[in-house]
């Protein structure tokens, strides 16, 4: 039995199927496994898997006005390894679809 959450929108007809397509032998192996396989996000075909939009590039760049200006150098600098943290969050998520 399960419960509905305000975030989720519930179809109106509940006896609607949801289709979904696996290759034959990952269904078998999820069926006697009993387990779910994770691929790592940077191991996906699209060199874009977990990237972020060039946007966040920018954004990052944008110091608040709320930040004093003798915080602003401190605040630049804790911002500037943020780009090389977002290159390797790919490696360190993984996907299951």
């Amino acid at each position: 039995m399960y419960e509905a959450h305000p975030v989720f929108i519930q179809p109106e007809n509940e006896d609607i199927r949801v289709w979904r397509y696996m290759d034959f032998t990952k269904f078998v192996s999820l069926v006697d496994s009993r387990r779910l396989y994770f691929t790592r996000a940077d191991k996906f075909d699209d060199p874009f898997e977990g990237s972020w939009p060039k946007m966040n590039v920018f954004a990052r760049q944008y110091v608040p006005p709320e930040i004093p200006p003798e915080a602003q150098e401190n605040f630049r600098r804790h911002m500037a390894p943020m780009g090389e943290i977002n290159r390797n969050w790919p490696k360190l998520n993984a996907i299951n679809c």
